[in-house]
């Protein structure tokens, strides 16, 4: 038989041991621990203010047991509009253009195309200019009776 505590009920119900029973209980506790705090992460990071935003960290930190680190970087994860709020990044979608009022040169939309080009991609020297030129051509494919493909390859 299994040993209990003093004047504690017994844990086994339908024909489990006591074992089985603990361990169905705690996950049952910890998957419910864990969407607490899924939701509570989605809040904290609802919220405009860097000060608060820490507070409700460090309160979310002792309730979890989790590392002040690894909030941070499940809240920045989360955070809305992710981008804006890092300097170094760059949107995977880039804003749509407005079009142009009047004439465009070539060359300045050429080297501003390339320019663009360099933000998402790295490349072997003028690669960049190569692609910008292609992608007038797309975009102006009916003034040419012949168009050439272009050919990515990768090195690995």
């Amino acid at each position: 038989m299994t040993s209990q505590k003093e004047g504690a009920a017994p844990l086994q119900r339908d024909g489990l041991d006591s074992a089985q029973t603990r361990n169905t209980v705690e996950e049952e506790n910890t998957t419910k621990s864990e969407w607490d705090l899924d939701y509570e992460l989605d809040q904290v990071a609802e919220i405009a203010s860097p000060l608060e935003q820490d507070r409700e960290l460090q309160r979310l930190k002792k309730k979890s047991g989790e590392s002040i680190d690894v909030l941070r970087r499940e809240l920045k994860h989360r955070r809305k509009g992710n981008g804006p709020d890092d300097p170094g990044s760059v949107p995977l979608v880039p804003d749509e253009p407005a079009p142009a009022g009047g004439v465009v040169e070539g060359i300045p939309l050429a080297k501003d195309l390339a320019v663009e080009i360099r933000k998402y991609l790295i490349l072997p020297r003028d690669a960049d200019l190569v692609i910008a030129l292609w992608v007038l051509l797309a975009h102006t494919y009916e003034a040419f009776r012949l168009a050439p493909y272009l050919a990515i390859i990768s090195p690995v």
